[in-house]
């Protein structure tokens, strides 16, 4: 299987966030939130808190974020996922990524009926 994760994949439009926002199961780590919603396409999106008023560093987080769900996408199936970043001091890719494996351990305990993701 391959670990790309192409342009189409990724969530763009600020009105299918708002959809996801507010109609999404949450999830929360200590510095992760996952919101997901079920739908006909897997879908990803990326956001951090602007907390932190430096750009380049929200980038950073949005780029370890992007390599972190792409190297586990193949455990989601069909729906929108929104990885939100909620604080970013300490923030390295090991953090975010311990993060988000239990994050996604509580989800597949959660998720009997294996509508978000494959166990």
């Amino acid at each position: 299987m391959k670990l790309t994760l192409k342009r189409h994949e990724i969530l763009k439009k600020r009105e299918c966030f708002q959809i996801v926002f507010n109609k999404g199961k949450r999830l929360y780590g200590k510095h992760l939130s996952l919101i997901i919603l079920p739908y006909k396409y897997r879908l990803v999106g990326f956001t951090v808190t602007k907390s932190c008023k430096l750009a380049s560093q929200r980038n950073r987080i949005k780029r370890l974020l992007r390599e972190i769900y792409r190297r586990q996408k193949h455990i989601f199936k069909k729906c929108i996922i929104i990885i939100h970043a909620r604080t970013l001091y300490e923030m390295n890719y090991n953090i975010l990524k311990e993060d988000f494996q239990k994050i996604i351990k509580r989800l597949q305990k959660i998720d009997k009926k294996n509508i978000y993701c494959s166990h």
